[in-house]
């Protein structure tokens, strides 16, 4: 039950952070996307929408959106598609930009229902669940003022390797371009509990990428 959401955004450099975000899903996942988008009057459709930006940020403006047609929800996955800006995102300044990156923050998170899991618990003796298996695609460019040239980011974050869960995530400056991403499995609906440390990690990884800022220096 697939879950992918693609960020294309620009910096500018009094830290306005403007771009356009898609999401897509199936399944299960596709199912948690419209029921936060459309569950409700269609005249609240666009609210819903704008609401889960600004969660991330309450000065995010929803500039526009299209998306699939709810009454065909049987012949195609939901896609979403808006444009957005958000004034003073970014901390910018002459030698150094500190920000988090939007997808790091998780919106939507309410079609990741395994991140509602306590990563602090060490240990399970029982089986647990999720709504389903699922696969979550990240990725998120962003265009950023000329001359920044080195990344910073200060938290050890590792990938997960396991039949349970797996994750990966990646920090890549090219040019004057940041990308990051993330790639996210998780195996099973009902888990035994000698599979949460891989669960558990993957949770954790993803709330340190969703507070930890990234640091570009010149």
């Amino acid at each position: 039950h697939y879950l992918r959401i693609v960020v294309n955004s620009t910096i500018l450099p009094d830290g306005t952070l403007e771009g356009s975000f898609t999401i897509t899903a199936e399944g299960q996942s596709d199912n948690a996307v419209r029921g936060i988008a459309f569950g409700s009057r269609m005249s609240e459709w666009g609210d819903n929408l704008e609401r889960e930006l600004l969660k991330i940020d309450p000065r995010a403006e929803l500039l526009s959106v299209q998306y699939t047609s709810n009454d065909n929800y049987l012949q195609q996955p939901v896609s979403i598609v808006y444009t957005y800006r958000i004034p003073d995102y970014a901390i910018v300044g002459k030698k150094e930009i500190i920000f988090i990156p939007l997808l790091a923050r998780n919106p939507f998170r309410g079609a990741m229902s395994y991140l509602a899991f306590d990563e602090t618990l060490e240990q399970r003796q029982y089986p647990f669940a999720d709504r389903c298996s699922r696969l979550v695609q990240i990725s998120e460019n962003i265009a950023l003022p000329k001359g920044f040239k080195k990344l910073h980011f200060d938290k050890e974050v590792q990938g997960v390797m396991d039949a349970a869960a797996n994750f990966g995530c990646q920090y890549m400056l090219e040019g004057d371009t940041l990308h990051f991403g993330e790639n996210i499995m998780l195996n099973k609906r009902i888990y035994e509990a000698n599979d949460w440390q891989a669960v558990r990690q993957v949770v954790k990884y993803q709330k340190i990428l969703e507070s930890t800022p990234v640091i570009l220096t010149k």
